[in-house]
């Protein structure tokens, strides 16, 4: 990253620009960016540009439990109807046959209102857009249910969910799962060690993420104000955890 900031790939100001990325692309001033390459993302991230975007694989995709983890639900303590909440979760993810039209009410929204029908596939509602002409996300950000079920927005082809479901299978017959699948660290027994470390990161975020400063000068003052804000405590704690995790499979 250093070398990319000296050889001036990387914005001088990047520490201080608040605008996000799509805006910065935008202004013309940007050769491009680093992002995901799920299927679709490509056309996302050029339709919000206004240019064609190419993407150049730098690694191999993974399922990880941090981005799995986005998608989960939760039933808040303050629920009215608990028991309600959980019978409506599971008619989403269990009933297909009867949830895949409350999935596209849910996400899309009413047709003729929400959206208008661009074009359909066996009968189902393959291609769509906004009813105001807006784009929006390549599939919506927050769906429910099956991601499979719901309408997919121009302008994506109508094979953009086979493609996202070979990927899928191409990252679990390639065996690129971390063994570490699904476990979540708790952080509650060195809570004020993760509240000092995130202030630490924060602080050394610009000059060490954005290739700012000399590793070579850096590094070793993180690292130590790292080590002085309890990193080591949480990575012990972290460790004892995974292990009875893994222990417990």
């Amino acid at each position: 990253m250093h070398d990319w900031y000296n050889a001036g790939y990387i914005n001088p100001d990047v520490s201080t620009v608040s605008d996000d990325v799509t805006s910065q692309l935008k202004s013309g001033n940007y050769l491009g960016t680093i992002g995901s390459l799920v299927p679709g993302s490509n056309t996302a991230m050029a339709t919000n540009v206004g240019v064609d975007m190419v993407t150049f694989k730098t690694v191999e995709p993974y399922a990880g439990t941090t981005f799995a983890s986005q998608a989960l639900w939760a039933i808040p303590n303050t629920s009215e109807n608990p028991e309600k909440v959980m019978e409506f979760l599971n008619l989403l993810y269990q009933e297909r046959d009867l949830a895949s039209d409350i999935d596209s009410l849910l996400t899309a929204g009413l047709e003729g209102v929400s959206y208008n029908v661009v074009e359909e596939v066996d009968g189902s509602k393959a291609i769509v857009e906004q009813a105001d002409g807006d784009w929006s996300m390549w599939v919506p950000s927050e769906p429910y249910g099956n991601y499979f079920t719901i309408p997919r927005y121009v302008p994506n082809e109508a094979s953009i969910y086979d493609e996202l479901q070979q990927f899928n299978d191409k990252i679990l017959e390639d065996g690129r799962i971390t063994d570490a699948f699904g476990y979540v660290f708790d952080t509650t027994p060195v809570s004020p060690q993760v509240a000092a470390v995130t202030s630490v990161a924060a602080q050394y975020r610009g000059m060490v993420g954005y290739g700012a400063m000399d590793p070579e000068d850096i590094m070793p003052e993180f690292i130590e104000a790292l080590k002085d804000a309890g990193i080591d405590d949480i990575i012990e704690e972290n460790q004892r955890q995974l292990d009875e995790w893994l222990a417990s499979r």
